[in-house]
């Protein structure tokens, strides 16, 4: 698969994490991994990388979703807009709460929609015995 073959979204935007300086995070997508998001955190001149799934990011802007390492929730609007909070780690211990402005995560799912709508994503699984099959992801 050549670069033409797909494409990738990202949004880079900053985000909030409790008791530290707002951290640089970027959402990344790609046509060839339609489930999955990855979460880049730029904190302390280290990249942490967190994968999810598109549909979990979708659900939280409209109420919390999410029960285990990764949960996404909106918040009270304020001044700066609606916001969202993103928490990562084990319930009861979390590692980190980002804080997102929800129109950031709307405009990411909004591009990845144009590429591939949420639902319609399918999934090449290899099988030994039949080469290759393409199943729906439900």
């Amino acid at each position: 698969m050549t670069r033409a073959d797909f494409t990738d979204v990202a949004v880079s935007t900053l985000m909030t994490i409790t008791g530290h300086d707002p951290v640089r995070v970027v959402l990344r997508w790609s046509t060839q991994t339609p489930l999955l998001v990855t979460i880049h955190i730029h904190v302390d001149g280290m990249r942490i990388d967190w994968d999810t799934t598109r549909a979990l990011i979708a659900d939280g802007l409209t109420g919390r979703a999410g029960d285990g390492d990764i949960r996404v929730e909106p918040l009270e609007p304020c001044r700066a807009g609606p916001l969202m909070v993103i928490t990562l780690g084990r319930p009861g211990a979390p590692t980190c709460r980002l804080g997102a402005r929800r129109c950031d995560l709307q405009q990411f799912l909004d591009r990845t929609v144009q590429e591939i709508p949420l639902g319609t994503e399918q999934v090449t699984v290899p099988n030994d015995l039949d080469g290759f099959r393409v199943y729906d992801w439900f």
